[in-house]
């Protein structure tokens, strides 16, 4: 008796199992499509230097030969730029025409049927007019120009923006040519030695971080020397000229 119960549990056993993979066949039929996904190996590594209203990015070289394209998304796949690409060899671009703020950046790559990688995300921030309005400038306090010796000196007055890496000048040298000079934070004063006059246009250079793609330069301003009055007496009158310097 204790025999045939025994082996009444295993035939149960047996049906229960042989049902449990009947139904899980089933599932595996309804969602297997035409087989199983084919991936194409994603990319590493990826740099992203960010800009105004752009972004560079790039990475080194892939073993999967079946790559043909890469696709670069973001704003939540409302913008996009696929690319050709040959994975053996380094990829970079430039993507602009990207709104200021923090963006991410999805990354696919794609074989010749349309098989495609695993996604990968990059956040970086991108910069733009935001950015620029709220910087504050720096100055020339005070300038000078000797003829004789065809030099310039310049007090320099930096704005303490943490971004700010110093004064770009402009001037004309002696052979006529525009010339630049550029002038660090800390540096308080500069002197230009092959200068043709005082005629100096200065603009402020700032880097949002380190790894940007390209430093922000403010509006270039002339520098114009101050005119201060003198007074001279003629004729029990005061007499206002204007002078140089």
């Amino acid at each position: 008796m204790k025999r045939i119960i025994k082996i009444a549990y295993t035939l149960a056993a047996g049906l229960l199992f042989l049902a449990s993979c009947d139904t899980m066949e089933t599932v595996y039929e309804q969602y297997k499509g035409d087989g199983p996904t084919q991936y194409v190996a994603k990319v590493r590594d990826v740099v992203v230097n960010p800009g105004f209203n752009k972004a560079k990015l790039s990475w080194g070289p892939l073993s999967d030969p079946r790559i043909k394209k890469v696709m670069i998304s973001w704003a939540n796949n409302a913008e996009s730029r696929t690319f050709d690409w040959d994975p053996t060899t380094p990829f970079e671009t430039v993507v602009d025409g990207i709104e200021e703020g923090s963006v991410i950046f999805s990354i696919y790559t794609f074989d010749s049927k349309g098989n495609k990688s695993v996604r990968v995300d990059v956040p970086t921030p991108v910069y733009g007019e935001s950015f620029a309005k709220n910087i504050e400038e720096s100055t020339i306090t005070n300038g000078t120009y000797n003829e004789t010796t065809n030099e310039i000196k310049l007090a320099v007055r930096h704005t303490v923006n943490v971004y700010y890496k110093g004064l770009q000048l402009i001037y004309k040298n002696l052979e006529g040519e525009e010339a630049t000079y550029f002038v660090e934070k800390g540096v308080n004063t500069v002197s230009i030695f092959d200068a043709a006059d005082l005629n100096i246009r200065f603009s402020s250079v700032f880097a949002p971080q380190e790894d940007c793609l390209e430093y922000y330069e403010s509006e270039a301003k002339l520098y114009e020397a101050l005119i201060t009055p003198v007074f001279e007496l003629e004729s029990d009158n005061l007499v206002l000229a204007a002078a140089a310097g």
